[in-house]
């Protein structure tokens, strides 16, 4: 078959694309809207220009745009000539509103990235008739404002890399050195880190998928050439907004510098492919020792879990730890922490809520309010989502800037975005809590609801969602509220670094106010182990039932309706003789030998 004639437009069009295969019909390229690796985008010729299609499924506005193009580029008869007024062929009907020039370091144009309006980019370069020609072709790639870029190099300033000129000129007013390449993102070439080897680079990506991939391939190539490479996601950015956007917002260059100064330095992560060699256990360094923030149930840098039903006191379990931990104080009475600084992300309880509690808690259990409250900070009913980069980087920051030791989450429900049942979902944001308890070496705890019970189901099996999760977690306590008193059950379902605990109780004490029962005043939560709460409850469950009715119950009695109550004959028994031995309960001896009890203070002297 003969080989396709490429017209004017198909031309252009392949000029600009990578990996182009002549098909003898139509031509086929690297799509670079997409990271593409199978050359789905297919060129061909048709009555009157370029026909693009990406088998991938993008736009062709997308890729015109990727490649500096517009509609009118793909037309055969578009001009690619000006008519020396700086003004394009009027047949593309399209309106120059902002040039932008790119010079050598002497300051002498090479060329310029022109904005049209409706909104698209291309760029064009002088001839030495003084026209513009709308290509690149043969000509010198460079830095935007690259004398500057070159100055700063020279004195050890910083430099700013964005993903547009508007995004450079806006920190430029500033007062930053700032830069860009051509064409925005995905058009970054090895030859400008050469400029900026041994430079403090601040990349600043779009917040899109694009901005991010652009400021890896940057990022990387920078860094191999020595440079100093910090990417920093800036805060509250819509979605495909920049740093344009975030100044326009009202934000500040003191915000700004707060937010770069407290931003690590990028390091190379290992490449898709690249598969790290097996390694010799004699030629690893010794493992680091097990950090426990809260003794025999969580470790730092670690995932760990507490699920329960609604109304189980999950919650309050956690807010109780962020406390004493942070205070330096045993928690629920048994367990030692390590005393951190506490992050708590409550997507239900509002921060009034929360702050209540934890005053409560501080007068409950006598601690230091200043101590405890100056060590706890919050996110509350905030917009808050795990599924999103800006905020994933975010929350890490916050922590590394806190120097939290232990973050709560709660509840994981309500901080995603898509379906808690995915595990192809749901990994995604495990990888996030792996990397926040990895880089900043706090214990992470999630809250997250338990599923619907069933017929022999384990509680483990209730743990509500995708697998994934539990699965990630090296601790997992499961929360039982138990009726009548009897506390809060907590079974430890999983614990990956020592043997797990026996099941436990969380007694729990609140105080409200006379006036509003919703507001505590003050609250307590503390361990028992789970016959030791059993057998108390017993004893409560005794005396009441001795109080009610004196002298009437007999041994037998009690026994009967303590079953009726989930209390065994040997709790209510030795229940009994606790009482009696310390002198709280007596009794007449009834027939063949039956005793008939009552209260102490019910005795004939």
């Amino acid at each position: 078959m003969a080989h396709a004639i490429a017209g004017a437009a198909v031309r252009r069009v392949l000029d600009e694309l990578k990996g182009v295969q002549d098909k003898h019909g139509y031509w086929v390229a690297l799509c670079p809207v997409h990271n593409d690796s199978t050359a789905s985008l297919s060129i061909a010729q048709g009555d009157s220009g370029a026909v693009l299609k990406c088998h991938a499924g993008c736009e062709t506005k997308d890729i015109l745009d990727k490649l500096g193009l517009s509609w009118g580029d793909t037309f055969d008869e578009k001009l690619e000539r000006t008519n020396g007024n700086h003004e394009p062929d009027p047949r593309n009907r399209e309106r120059l509103v902002k040039t932008y020039d790119y010079t050598d370091e002497h300051g002498k144009l090479l060329f310029q990235a022109c904005r049209f309006e409706p909104k698209t980019f291309k760029q064009r370069r002088p001839d030495e008739q003084g026209e513009w020609i709308y290509n690149l072709k043969q000509t010198r790639r460079v830095l935007y404002h690259l004398p500057d870029v070159l100055e700063a190099v020279a004195m050890g300033r910083t430099v700013y890399l964005v993903e547009g000129e508007k995004d450079a000129d806006a920190l430029i007013a500033l007062g930053y050195c700032a830069t860009t390449n051509a064409m925005g993102a995905g058009k970054w070439r090895d030859e400008y880190a050469e400029v900026l080897a041994g430079t403090d680079v601040v990349i600043l990506p779009d917040n899109d998928v694009p901005g991010a991939e652009h400021a890896e391939k940057a990022a990387a190539s920078l860094v191999a050439k020595g440079a100093r490479v910090r990417v920093v996601q800036l805060p509250e950015l819509p979605a495909k907004g920049d740093v344009s956007d975030w100044i326009g917002a009202g934000h500040t260059a003191a915000e700004f510098d707060a937010i770069v100064e407290r931003t690590a330095s990028w390091s190379v992560a290992q490449e898709p492919g690249a598969l790290a060699p097996a390694m010799r256990a004699i030629d690893l360094p010794p493992p680091r020792p097990i950090e426990w923030i809260v003794g025999d149930l969580f470790t730092a840098g670690e995932i760990g879990l507490l699920v329960g039903d609604g109304g189980s006191f999950k919650s309050t379990a956690a807010i109780n730890l962020a406390a004493a931990i942070a205070g330096g104080y045993t928690a629920w009475n048994r367990f030692s922490v390590r005393q951190r600084p506490a992050l708590i992300i409550s997507a239900e309880d509002s921060l009034d809520v929360v702050l209540m509690r934890l005053n409560a808690f501080v007068v409950g259990h006598q601690w230091d309010r200043t101590t405890v409250l100056s060590n706890i900070h919050l996110f509350t009913t905030t917009e808050v989502t795990l599924s999103s980069m800006s905020w994933q980087n975010h929350i890490i920051s916050e922590t590394k800037r806190i120097g939290a030791g232990y973050v709560v989450l709660d509840p994981f429900a309500e901080l995603i975005d898509g379906d808690e049942n995915s595990n192809s979902e749901i990994r995604p944001i495990v990888k996030f809590l792996r990397r926040l308890g990895r880089e900043t070496g706090a214990a992470v705890n999630v809250v997250h609801h338990a599923g619907k019970q069933g017929q022999d189901k384990r509680a483990l099996d209730r743990i509500r969602g995708a697998s994934a999760l539990p699965s990630a977690a090296r601790s997992i306590l499961f929360f039982d509220y138990q009726p009548n008193g009897a506390g809060v059950v907590v079974e430890h379902l999983k614990m990956s670094r020592t043997p797990r605990l026996d099941r436990f109780v969380l007694s729990r004490s609140v105080v409200t106010d006379p006036g509003n029962r919703a507001h505590w005043q003050s609250a307590t939560l503390a361990h028992t182990d789970a016959r030791s709460a059993a057998i108390s409850r017993a004893e409560s469950f005794v005396l009441a039932q001795v109080t009610a009715a004196p002298r009437t119950r007999t041994t037998n009695d009690l026994r009967t309706m303590g079953r009726k109550n989930g209390l065994s004959n040997e709790e209510v028994g030795t229940a009994m003789n606790h009482l009696e031995e310390d002198g709280k309960l007596g009794y007449e001896p009834g027939p063949k030998g039956s005793k008939k009890w009552y209260p102490i203070t019910q005795a004939l002297i």
